[in-house]
């Protein structure tokens, strides 16, 4: 999920700036800042997506912190990110997962 919620986001990002490209200057001006924030998601959802999904994950702790800033894209308009951002806040509180994680840091 957080490896195609990445690619998505870049995506997004980028048709934000061509929209804001679009209307020109008045459009440049509001469209850098959602832009800006979907492409740093999306890049650091793709980065830690790529630490997630070798067999031997590693990651030392789930990164609740990109949960988080899924659940704030909802202000740039990406309705998908939510609920991605809250299916992973209840994978990561998941008891199995925490067991998965503790096991990384011995």
């Amino acid at each position: 999920m957080t490896l195609v919620m990445g690619i998505l986001n870049i995506l997004g990002g980028i048709y934000w700036l061509f929209a804001g490209l679009m209307m020109f200057l008045v459009g440049v001006v509001f469209t850098i800042i959602p832009a800006s924030y979907l492409i740093v998601l999306g890049i650091l959802e793709i980065a830690n997506a790529t630490k997630l999904l070798p067999h031997p994950i590693k990651v030392m702790r789930p990164p609740k912190y990109l949960a988080v800033m899924e659940i704030v894209a909802i202000v740039v308009c990406n309705v998908l990110a939510p609920v991605i951002g809250i299916l992973n806040l209840v994978f990561y509180n998941d008891e199995e997962v925490q067991k998965c994680f503790a096991q990384i840091r011995k």
